[in-house]
């Protein structure tokens, strides 16, 4: 019976070392994996967060667009009709009170004249405040008038008074008189509407060339701060614009006493961006992630600077987190389980890495992505034998439907274009949103010829869909530019950058056509 006994306890001697070598290899295998998936739940709440801010950022720029546009568009357009009709004071008065009645972005136009004397309007900033003033001044010591105006360009109330501020006080007069195009000043505290901010001015000139009268033209900052910050971010998001030296042109908040530096709002980041940095820089700063990207793009040397809290970026990322938590401690418990819960899982960070990868309102490619899957495409239609086209859309008049019908509409349109191009194009060609209201298409075409009659059709297409949805809208529809990729190793940015000159020329001639780069 010893004899027996002894391989016995050695068969349990040695099944006790294999069950401990193979729970210590499941634990080692847990660990390894709670781990794995802690890795892969920071990265994938990282990356929510990062495409959450780039296409908030995206969106805020748009908007900052429209009202630095209207006041360029503004002051060019008074300055065409002023060369024109060489009009009097009084008739440039009326002029601006219809121009300010119309444009619901401008706070105050003015023009001023070399012999101190000018002429503004100001949109009031509350309902309670008269809707209109206009100021008429022979200058500093001379005649000035002030003149309310109610809602429907009624006159109310009219006043006079000694004048104490003459043209060069104005804020614009010095940067666009030493200019024959129109100039950004630096930002400042304005006198007549006491807002902070910039004037967009341009000189009139005779026909010897010298400076008959300057126009200025500025945005209501707080209807545009009102604007950056409707963006959804959360409770506690809130966007800023910084001047180049990082002081605060626009808050949340009104400004008071002037510019203000970044600090004194806590405006800082561990990724900033200076004004020529086009694409978005996201940073934290403390327990807030940021984003900030440079305007130089759309004309003025300012950043745009946002800043959220991650827990309210998305409501998903705090359930996901817990979620997480939950998971990682049932794998110590339960293999089985904990690998049923992390496939189970598994999905929504697919679906979260989808959604960083498109655009949330048009479900096209983000700009990032489309440039990361672009060289591949391009390498693929050489080897194949043909060629990639690339096709840069740019909507006609898209300020005009946001002035008309308001942002949703504009929304709305840019969902249809999204729409239209899927529609238009292949399986294997990529679409994207590249910014504001441009798209760009990256085409499979066996040639060039190929590659913009491709184009006209994407145009026409895309033109189509909006006319069928906006047919009372004049003037909406889509310019387009192209530019073959010559070999299989082109930059698609390169390639973008011909094909918009392309589309920048074109539209000087005429609009909602195709124009190829080099024609």
């Amino acid at each position: 019976m010893r004899r027996l006994s002894l391989p016995r306890v050695r068969r349990s001697r040695d099944l006790t070392r294999v069950g401990a070598v193979v729970v210590a290899a499941v634990l080692v295998i847990m660990l390894i994996v709670t781990v794995w998936i802690s890795a892969l739940a920071s990265r994938g709440v990282e990356r929510v967060v990062e495409g959450a801010l780039e296409s908030a950022a995206g969106t805020a720029l748009g908007r900052v667009e429209e009202y630095l546009g209207s006041s360029e568009d503004t002051t060019t357009g008074l300055v065409r009709w002023m060369r024109q009709n060489d009009p009097t004071m009084d008739e440039v008065a009326d002029r601006l009170l219809v121009t300010a009645a119309v444009d619901t972005a401008l706070r105050t136009v003015a023009v001023a004249y070399p012999d101190g004397s000018w002429v503004a309007v100001t949109r009031g900033v509350s309902r309670d405040e008269d809707a209109f003033t206009m100021v008429k001044s022979e200058g500093t010591g001379g005649a000035e008038t002030t003149t309310a105006y109610s809602n429907g360009l009624g006159r109310l109330e009219m006043t006079e008074q000694t004048g104490e501020l003459g043209a060069e006080d104005l804020g614009f007069w010095t940067d666009a008189a030493a200019s024959y195009e129109l100039v950004w000043t630096e930002p400042q505290m304005k006198e007549l509407s006491g807002d902070i901010g910039s004037w967009a001015a341009q000189s009139v000139r005779d026909d010897a060339g010298d400076v008959s009268a300057v126009v200025a033209s500025d945005f209501a900052v707080d209807a545009m701060a009102e604007a950056i910050n409707a963006v959804s971010l959360g409770d506690s998001a809130e966007v800023y614009i910084l001047d180049s030296e990082r002081r605060v042109l626009v808050a949340p908040t009104p400004l008071e006493g002037g510019v203000q530096d970044a600090k004194e709002f806590t405006v800082s980041t561990s990724a900033p961006a200076t004004p020529d940095d086009a694409a978005v820089e996201v940073g934290v700063d403390g327990d807030m992630s940021t984003a900030e990207v440079g305007l130089e793009s759309i004309g003025v040397s300012w950043v745009l600077h946002l800043r959220a809290v991650d827990t309210e970026v998305s409501p998903d990322v705090v359930t996901l987190r817990r979620a997480l938590g939950w998971a990682a401690a049932i794998l110590f418990g339960m293999f089985i389980g904990a690998s049923a819960i992390f496939f189970v899982l598994w999905r929504p960070f697919a679906d979260m890495r989808n959604a960083a990868y498109t655009d949330s309102l048009t479900g096209l490619l983000r700009r990032g992505r489309f440039i990361e899957l672009a060289s591949a495409t391009i390498l693929e239609a050489h080897r194949g034998g043909g060629i990639a086209y690339v096709v840069l859309l740019d909507l006609d008049n898209f300020k005009g439907l946001n002035d008309a019908q308001g942002h949703d509409a504009g929304d709305a349109a840019l969902v249809v274009v999204g729409r239209a191009m899927e529609a238009e194009v292949r399986r294997k060609d990529l679409v994207s949103r590249w910014g504001g209201d441009e798209f760009v298409a990256l085409l499979i075409v066996p040639d060039a010829a190929a590659g913009e009659a491709a184009m006209e059709r994407l145009r026409a297409g895309v033109a189509d869909a909006l006319e069928t949805t906006f047919p009372r809208q004049q003037g909406l529809g889509v310019t387009a530019g192209g530019a073959p990729a010559e070999g299989g190793w082109d930059d698609v940015e390169e390639l973008i950058t011909l094909a918009d000159e392309a589309l920048i020329e074109g539209k000087q001639h005429a609009k909602s056509r195709s124009y190829a780069a080099g024609y």
